[in-house]
């Protein structure tokens, strides 16, 4: 290409005159009919049997790769929808879970006013106590909606934040589910730095492994039911934990739970697509890396997240 002509001739002069070895590298060419073709191009400077400097160059036609990439990038953001969108449903689920006991309440208060009317019998003081119970549950009901729709809205921006805060506020969206089935989720943080991260993408990653370890627990433990997070902090990374007492992952498996479509639930919950897409935010999205491992009584997943 014209673009290209004084570039190339300057290097090729340097080449020869210099050493300077022309470095290979991706370049856009052109064909024959004018048209763009991206390539890796490489060199090599020899010298003929009279001591002429002879020049080869190989250009690898990359488009078949390029397109091929394309269509694996297309069909790793299309996992990645379905995945979120079977977050929401999951995510629907603790909300009908969260407002039943507040809705029964509400329902129990006006059905006395009711019957108290009914009877003749509806009394200022009793009035005044139905009404402020209504108006502490749907003020609980209002929380409940701002908690999962701060959770949906996507980050414009990278935030410096605790990762303790970030467990936190996962724990306020499935810390209900999680008492419902008795299971004790323990936080222990030995972390004192702020992270630059995309909150909501962390949470979701979170929720995810939270909600595997609780179904594991509720499938396979008999006594006391437990989810174990731990933080830790060193020079260059920050690595968090979590631990359950579900029994762990049968080593026949366990090399393929970050894969596509890979479920262990059959038909009853499982897409197969929240270990993966846990797997994507965390190295793709936040260069980081997570792992899975099991300990004497269950499974552990680690997640290592670098500083900046």
């Amino acid at each position: 290409p014209d673009g290209m002509r004084e570039q190339v001739i300057a290097g090729i002069k340097a080449w020869i005159d210099e050493r300077v070895a022309v470095p290979s590298l991706e370049l856009t060419l052109h064909k024959a009919d004018g048209s763009p073709v991206h390539v890796f191009s490489s060199h090599v400077l020899l010298r003929s049997h009279d001591g002429e400097p002879e020049m080869f160059c190989l250009d690898i036609d990359l488009t078949k790769l390029r397109e091929t990439e394309r269509e694996l990038d297309d069909k790793e953001e299309m996992m990645i929808a379905q995945s979120r969108h079977a977050a929401m449903g999951e995510m629907i689920s603790m909300i009908a879970h969260q407002w039943r006991q507040p809705l029964s309440v509400i329902a129990m208060g006006a059905n006395n006013m009711l019957l108290d009317v009914e009877l003749d019998d509806l009394q200022r003081e009793a009035v005044i106590e139905h009404s402020r119970s209504i108006l502490a549950q749907t003020a609980h009901l209002s929380a409940t909606i701002d908690d999962f729709r701060d959770f949906f809205r996507p980050d414009q921006e990278k935030e410096h934040i605790f990762l303790l805060s970030v467990l936190e506020d996962t724990k306020i969206v499935i810390g209900p589910s999680l008492k419902s089935h008795d299971i004790e989720l323990l936080i222990e943080n030995g972390s004192k730095s702020t992270i630059a991260v995309h909150k909501r993408e962390l949470m979701q990653v979170f929720i995810n492994l939270i909600s595997n370890a609780k179904d594991a627990v509720i499938s396979h433990t008999q006594g006391k039911k437990q989810i174990l997070i731990s933080i830790s902090e060193e020079s260059e990374a920050f690595t968090v934990t979590i631990c359950d007492n579900g029994g762990g992952i049968e080593r026949s498996i366990i090399s393929k739970i970050f894969d596509p479509y890979f479920s262990t639930k059959g038909d009853l919950n499982g897409t197969g697509l929240g270990l993966y897409m846990s797997k994507t935010i965390i190295e793709k999205h936040l260069k980081g890396h997570i792992s899975v491992s099991n300990s004497d009584v269950g499974a552990c997943f680690t997640v290592i997240l670098p500083k900046e």
